[in-house]
């Protein structure tokens, strides 16, 4: 006897042909997992100590960076490229099932170049990728627009992010805002009964002109007594 009989109370369960997609975009979600659980555990050891300082003389208390920063841990972008890379294959397993006789031309319809292609131009790219599906599935993978400025945009960023990630390890950067505008007065309308109408009093930083974060910078210039007394929204103003 050649083969393997396996016993199954109740109705037998048909494999379907997209469940080896499923399972790769499971295994993404654990990359994207483990990446969270990797940034999260890098805040944790305080890699950007803010201490505050008095000054005597002037009477203000200043908050900085007391140490210098920690590098963001090689994990990260291992993990990244790991996720990348998995979620852009699930993509192809996707086409490849989802073609009823595919080829080695079967794959994702994803535009290489860095520009969005023109209708016929990705019509074309389309066909070609998943010749034989069905015309509904042609025609959503039409209107995804996988491609800069399209409807899709993050599946091209998938695409993209994985082949960098083939050629090197990914760098993982930092930003900061031009400037961000806070209603300072939103705290202290919860204060009392009289404060709760005051008007907005738009209060504006320039987080860019502090970065990147390095030992010293100074991060606020609070007194003492402001210091005790308010919180610092961050709701912007709409």
């Amino acid at each position: 006897m050649c083969g393997l009989w396996l016993y199954q109370e109740g109705p037998a369960i048909m494999p379907s042909r997209f469940d080896d997609v499923w399972s790769k975009m499971g295994r993404a979600k654990q990359h994207v997992d483990d990446l969270e659980a990797e940034i999260i555990a890098f805040h944790q050891t305080d890699p950007y100590h803010v201490v505050v300082e008095d000054d005597p003389q002037t009477g203000k208390r200043t908050a900085k960076i007391g140490s210098k920063p920690a590098p963001i841990p090689n994990t990260v972008p291992l993990i990244l490229g790991d996720a990348v890379h998995t979620m852009r294959a699930s993509f192809d397993y996707f086409a490849y099932a989802a073609v009823p006789a595919p080829t080695r031309q079967t794959a994702f319809p994803v535009p290489r170049q860095n520009r969005t292609p023109t209708a016929r131009d990705w019509k074309s790219l389309v066909e070609g990728a998943v010749a034989g599906a069905s015309k509904q599935l042609r025609q959503a993978l039409c209107a995804l627009q996988p491609y800069p400025d399209g409807s899709g945009e993050f599946i091209w960023l998938i695409h993209h992010l994985d082949a960098v990630d083939k050629h090197r390890l990914l760098l993982t950067v930092g930003i900061a805002y031009e400037l961000l505008i806070f209603d300072a007065a939103e705290p202290l309308r919860e204060l009392a009964d009289w404060t709760k109408d005051l008007p907005v009093m738009p209060l504006g930083i320039r987080p860019a002109e502090r970065y990147p974060v390095q030992e010293g910078h100074h991060c606020l210039p609070l007194t003492p007594t402001s210091l005790r007394s308010t919180r610092i929204s961050s709701s912007p103003l709409r």
